[in-house]
C-alpha cells in the first residue's frame, strides 16, 4: 500500500476531490494512482470526508453546537449534518464515486471529532428521528456500496459502534511523527 497523506488539498477549503495542488500534483490524482499502481502497489488516500469547506457548501449542510455555530472539525472544515437531505446525494455519493474513478484503492478515514460531534449534538440533526449511531450505518453502507468490498478502509475507532462491520483496520491512536517522542505515540 501507498497511502497519499494529508496535503493535496488545499489546507483552509477542505474540498476533498476538486482542490489538488496543481504544483504538487502537475499530472492529477488519475495519474498518480496509475503512477502507484505501476510500481506493484495498492494507492490509497487520505481523506476527512465526513467535514467540508464551510466556504464552498450550503450552509444548511452543516451540523450546529447548541448556540448555532458551525462546528468545526479539521483545517476549514465545517462538520456536515448527514441527517440533511442534501449532503448524502449532492457530497457523500459524489465524492466517493469520483475518488474510485480517479482509482484509489484504500482509503484511511481521519475522524477528527465526528464521533463526539454527532453523537453530542445529535439533538441539533436536521433529522433528529436519527440517532450518530444510525448516520454511521447509513453512510458506510453508502460508501461499501459504491467502493465494493474489494476498497481496503482503515478509519479511527468509532466508540459509538456505527462503523464496525465496515472497516477493514481501526486506528487505535494518535499518529505517530519525526523522531522518538512521536513515535511513542504509534508505540
Amino acid at each position: 500500500h501507498c497511502q497519499l497523506d494529508d496535503g493535496y488539498d488545499h489546507p483552509d477549503r477542505r474540498l476533498w476531490n476538486k482542490n489538488w495542488d496543481p504544483e504538487k500534483f502537475p499530472h492529477g490524482p488519475e495519474w498518480l494512482a496509475q503512477y502507484i499502481k505501476s510500481k506493484g502497489l495498492t494507492p490509497g488516500l487520505w481523506t476527512v470526508p465526513y467535514c467540508y469547506s464551510v466556504k464552498d457548501a450550503n450552509p444548511d449542510w452543516f451540523l450546529r453546537d447548541d448556540d448555532g455555530n458551525i462546528l468545526m472539525d479539521y483545517q476549514g472544515g465545517g462538520e456536515l449534518d448527514f441527517t440533511h437531505p442534501d449532503v448524502i446525494p449532492k457530497y457523500w455519493v459524489p465524492l466517493w464515486t469520483e475518488f474510485k474513478r480517479q482509482g484509489w484503492e484504500y482509503y484511511k478515514f481521519d475522524m477528527g471529532n465526528t464521533s463526539w460531534m454527532w453523537h453530542t449534538y445529535q439533538h441539533n440533526f436536521h433529522d433528529t428521528t436519527k440517532s450518530s449511531y444510525n448516520v454511521s450505518q447509513e453512510t458506510m453502507t453508502i460508501y461499501r456500496e459504491i467502493m465494493g468490498p474489494e476498497i481496503w478502509h482503515t478509519n479511527h475507532p468509532d466508540v459509538y459502534g456505527g462503523r464496525m462491520g465496515f472497516i477493514d483496520v481501526a486506528g487505535c491512536g494518535r499518529d505517530p511523527g519525526p523522531g522518538w517522542k512521536k513515535m511513542n505515540n504509534f508505540l
